[in-house]
């Protein structure tokens, strides 16, 4: 009976993942997959067994299946990974009142509404943030003093569905205007 493993078992998207397969017939082709996304073909040993490392590609929060198929031989394994939200993107560093603020991330649920919060205040107005079907997000914020003083500022967003939540805490000069 095959088998698979992985290290690590959770993270956010783009996680460096070791995956380690036995009990597989010898020197047969797998495809390995992360849910329907297919990641790389390799080729057992002598043994029955391989190892290959893969990138966590963009998906949505939540236990997702990783699978080694092969399809001549009939057989497959298969492990669970958690993807885990991650703020990848504020910016810009320095900005003056009114421009626009960047905000990005990934691997929070699909579609789900998200609150955003900056040093624990939450942005309300015509926000209305949700992410996209793959669980990715991009939010513009104007940039105010009050809002970004020149302190490093901690942003949160908290999927409202799943209740995943991730930080980042970044440095935002917003200069005053002249």
């Amino acid at each position: 009976m095959p088998w698979l493993i992985l290290k690590p078992t959770e993270g956010p998207v783009g996680t460096d993942v070791l995956a380690r397969g036995t009990g597989f017939r010898p020197n047969v082709s797998l495809r390995l997959q992360f849910e329907d996304q297919r990641l790389k073909s390799i080729t057992t040993d002598n043994r029955g067994s391989f190892v290959l490392r893969f990138e966590v590609p963009v998906m949505p929060y939540g236990e997702r299946d990783v699978i080694a198929i092969s399809q001549t031989a009939h057989m497959e394994a298969r492990a669970t990974f958690k993807i885990q939200p991650r703020i990848t993107q504020v910016e810009p560093v320095e900005a003056s009142p009114g421009d626009t603020i960047t905000i990005r991330g990934n691997g929070f649920g699909s579609e789900e509404p998200i609150e955003v919060r900056v040093n624990g205040q939450t942005i309300d107005g015509d926000l209305d943030a949700r992410t996209h079907p793959d669980g990715t997000f991009v939010i513009t914020l104007k940039a105010t003093e009050n809002l970004f003083p020149p302190t490093p500022v901690v942003v949160t967003v908290i999927g409202k569905t799943t209740g995943a939540s991730a930080q980042s805490e970044r440095k935002i000069e917003v200069k005053p205007s002249s």
